[in-house]
């Protein structure tokens, strides 16, 4: 196994940029598996292409540096398409949780400004009135599948147009704004520079040791930095698989790790502890996860994982 240096060696220098650091990986064997979603993966080669084109498509519509689009669905590859695509063009991902109502997100959408919004069809109507008095009004994208009339942003990408992607997109860019839970007030829009994105996936390679060949499974919500930063950022700064399910299921965590192979997962207390205490007839003693990481651990937990 190699050390974390050795791991982030292996790639060409880059510019801290998401951008950058998405070549830098994929420039060394770009047909290895970056994603897998719902029981489909795509290369690093095919998912670049595909940030290529999103990033001309947002870019023809109007979308340009600074502004703001919100992401509002349950995980899916969409998720990390649009960070990647809106980090290309140095826009700002604005990632909504889907089970918000319409006041929660009518606030965050409100408050970032956003010029767009994609969503998937259970949050659409939500979204919808949560956008309704947003001036000028956004524009509106399927991630999952089209309905009442809105494409599909897969549709959307066959013909991406031919809008000039912008060369002066910095580390230092902002790239998302993500909202905090407003435990002492009103959530606060924290906002993360691209550079912040990078560094923060190389010291999770640094923590768990993070290998080329692991595949990263992905079962907190995307809309949460800890997804965001921990199971993207080092998938992607590892130059990795990343393994995307749309919610945590605790009846079908170990039958899911084992059939997609997944050997890293990221979790919080309520997690680890939720499945400490399953049944024993739901673990699939076939899986292949060598590091499941969070914090904090119970000891109950913490025995339960070890034997």
């Amino acid at each position: 196994m190699k050390k974390p240096l050795e791991v982030l060696q292996l790639y060409p220098a880059h510019d801290y940029t998401l951008s950058g650091a998405f070549q830098s990986r994929a420039s060394r064997n770009p047909d290895r598996p970056f994603i897998l979603y719902n029981g489909r993966a795509q290369s690093w080669r095919e998912f670049g292409e595909l940030v290529h084109k999103t990033a001309c498509l947002l870019a023809a519509r109007g979308v340009k540096h600074g502004d703001r689009v919100a992401v509002m669905a349950r995980n899916c590859d969409g998720h990390v398409l649009m960070l990647l695509s809106l980090a290309r063009i140095g826009a700002i991902m604005v990632p909504v949780n889907p089970e918000f109502g319409v006041e929660e997100a009518k606030y965050v959408m409100s408050h970032a400004g956003v010029s767009a919004v994609a969503c998937s069809t259970d949050t659409l109507q939500i979204a919808k009135q949560a956008a309704a008095e947003i001036k000028p009004a956004p524009w509106f994208m399927m991630v999952d599948e089209a309905a009442e009339g809105l494409p599909l942003l897969t549709e959307l990408i066959r013909n991406p147009g031919a809008a000039k992607l912008p060369d002066d997109v910095s580390a230092d860019d902002t790239f998302a704004i993500i909202y905090s839970s407003g435990t002492t007030g009103f959530p606060k829009g924290v906002m993360h520079a691209q550079r912040n994105f990078v560094l923060s996936g190389e010291r999770h390679v640094a923590r768990v040791e993070t290998q080329p060949d692991d595949r990263v499974l992905c079962i907190l919500p995307m809309f949460h930095i800890n997804a965001l930063f921990y199971s993207v950022a080092s998938a992607v700064t590892a130059g990795a698989t990343l393994i995307i399910v749309p919610r945590f299921s605790a009846s079908t965590f170990w039958r899911t790790a084992a059939d997609s192979g997944a050997t890293q997962v990221n979790v919080i207390m309520a997690v680890s502890t939720i499945l400490a205490r399953r049944p024993r007839s739901e673990f699939v003693p076939g899986h292949r996860l060598r590091v499941v990481n969070g914090a904090p651990f119970t000891q109950e937990a913490m025995d339960v994982f070890k034997r």
